[in-house]
């Protein structure tokens, strides 16, 4: 789910993968998003009000990078709601990421 997502939708490039683990990145870069089942592989979420991960960002260098990645989310299907210079999405997991221009 989460290769699918990082890989095929936002077009992370994958650096390594092994059964329980993915690395991705972007630029050539040795990884810049790692993600692992080490400690979850099967558990339940965490009840709310937990502390965690609510959103990153990933800063793209222009409003036409931010178009493109906009229209790629949009073609696979992906529900986003989009602000001023930047669009919401939110992962499998639900994690959400706000895609933003660099400033």
């Amino acid at each position: 789910m989460a290769r699918k997502f990082y890989h095929e939708v936002l077009g992370f490039d994958i650096t390594a993968q092994m059964p329980s683990a993915l690395f991705l990145s972007a630029g050539g870069y040795h990884h810049h998003l790692g993600m692992n089942t080490w400690e979850s592989q099967g558990a339940a979420p965490p009840p709310e009000p937990s502390a965690g991960l609510r959103e990153f960002s990933l800063r793209l260098p222009d409003r036409a990078e931010l178009e493109r990645m906009v229209k790629q989310v949009q073609s696979a299907g992906v529900p986003l709601a989009q602000e001023p210079g930047a669009a919401i999405v939110h992962d499998p997991f639900q994690n959400r990421i706000r895609l933003e221009i660099a400033h």
